[in-house]
């Protein structure tokens, strides 16, 4: 006698009897009431996700290491009131990290770039430089050639 109401005369999905325990109508708690079963699931699922909003300043824009700062700070809170789990927060700072670190190396590159500018123009004034002291060597080397070769009336 308990064999045969042990199984909730239902099928599932894939067509098998349901395998969970029937309540005194002969069905489980879910077949007897389908709607509410995919409330309960809306619930459940609204209590699992995180609000966007809360750990969206994590992923802020970072505009100097002070700002990372700030970011990880506000990530420590968030992490200590619960808001953020530890396991996002790990990946949080990893990204952070690599921010900081390809910020960094942005503005490397650009004084790189700002002094290679720099060296280029010091080398043009340097080369204009000589060559007009080229000009004056040659301009007092014709001068002095041209004084010698005109007699000066001495023998």
């Amino acid at each position: 006698m308990r064999g045969e109401n042990t199984k909730c005369k239902a099928l599932n999905r894939n067509g098998a009897p349901c395998a969970a325990a029937p309540t005194k109508t002969g069905l489980c708690f879910f077949h007897s009431n389908p709607n509410l079963a995919a409330e309960l699931g809306r619930v459940g699922g609204k209590r699992s996700h995180r609000s966007q909003t809360e750990s969206s300043n994590a992923l802020s824009r970072l505009e100097s290491p002070a700002s990372a700062i700030d970011r990880l700070e506000s990530l420590y809170q968030e992490v200590k009131s619960g808001a953020v789990r530890p396991q996002v927060a790990s990946v949080l700072m990893k990204l952070t990290d690599l921010n900081v670190r390809i910020l960094e190396k942005t503005v490397i590159e650009n004084r790189i770039a700002q002094l290679q500018e720099q060296i280029l123009m010091l080398k043009t004034l340097i080369d204009a430089r000589d060559g007009e002291l080229l000009l004056r060597d040659i301009e007092s080397d014709a001068n002095s050639e041209s004084e010698g070769d005109w007699p000066s009336g001495k023998p």
